[in-house]
């Protein structure tokens, strides 16, 4: 019985130690990106918007088998073009706030240089500043998916510190409660494409 108890013991202190490491080979990191996206397609935000620049945060955990899961938000800021401020009525200052949650596939393409690729799902609000009338803001959100890449250079030994550039296609779907499906493509679909720049720490 005591050997069976002191197996047991062992067996359990093998265990906790194997996803101990585990654990800690599940490595985290935070970024801090400046970001220009640029509304595209046959819809509202393309034709009557300006380009999106705005400043993000981001963290990821990655895995030692080079897939891992990451969470971005953005905030922008943009201006109606000249001309287009009555298309949804007299509005100005467009912002526009986005979360993004991703699984992530990282290669290494050299010792100082790699390559993530990425897919997930957005969450998108927007806002227009009304110049006429009671001056309210009028929010709408929506959802959809993002694809990207985001290529790597590491600046130290020890891998910690890391710039990027990021290319990235969004899709940005909202309701807007009509009845001809023209309307609502035009309205309440679009995609925007953008890029990032920025800088990551490994932990």
């Amino acid at each position: 019985m005591k050997k069976i108890s002191l197996l047991l013991i062992a067996l359990s202190t093998a265990a906790g130690a194997q996803q101990k490491k585990a654990f800690d080979d599940v490595l985290p990191n935070l970024e801090a990106r400046i970001i220009a996206v640029q509304p595209i397609g046959n819809n509202a935000l393309a034709k009557n918007m300006k380009i999106f620049y705005g400043v993000g945060l981001g963290a990821s955990l990655m895995t030692p088998i080079k897939f891992g899961i990451g969470v971005d938000y953005n905030s922008y800021i943009s201006n109606v073009k000249g001309g287009q401020e009555h298309f949804l009525g007299e509005i100005g200052s467009p912002k526009m706030t986005n979360v993004d949650l991703y699984l992530i596939r990282k290669m290494t393409l050299s010792n100082s240089f790699e390559l993530e690729a990425s897919a997930g799902f957005s969450y998108f609000n927007v806002s227009y500043y009304f110049t006429e009338g009671d001056k309210e803001r009028f929010h709408e959100t929506g959802t959809g998916f993002n694809v990207s890449a985001k290529f790597l250079h590491t600046l130290d030994r020890e891998g910690r510190q890391q710039l990027f550039l990021s290319p990235k296609l969004q899709f940005y779907s909202t309701d807007k409660y009509n009845d001809y499906q023209v309307d609502q493509d035009f309205y309440g679909r679009t995609a925007f494409i953008g890029l990032a720049a920025g800088y990551r720490y490994n932990f």
